[in-house]
């Protein structure tokens, strides 16, 4: 994960909770669809905000930032470090298609 330090992200997808998420974090995640509704499968990107806390589950957002190799919820991965989180209406095309 270190080599993607710094790298930019721009992602909308809507906010997922788990109780083992850090207090400033959350997973930014959209449905993927391969073929039909009831084969969606959730991916997320894991986000660190210091506006997390103000922040509802399942509100949608877009969030720039960049990633960072850092310790999420036990795990050691790339996370968005967000400098900007910017509240969005769902997109008409909520899911991605692989």
């Amino acid at each position: 994960p270190a080599q993607l330090n710094g790298t930019p992200v721009d992602v909308v997808g809507f906010i997922y909770r788990e109780p083992s998420h850090p207090e400033d974090g959350f997973m930014l995640a959209r449905f993927t669809l391969s073929c039909c509704v009831a084969d969606a499968f959730p991916i997320g990107m894991p986000v660190r905000s210091d506006e997390a806390g103000d922040l509802a589950e399942g509100e949608w957002l877009r969030v720039q930032g960049q990633l960072k190799a850092s310790a999420f919820a036990g795990d050691f991965l790339p996370v968005v470090v967000a400098d900007m989180v910017e509240r969005v209406d769902e997109p008409a095309q909520p899911y991605l298609y692989p």
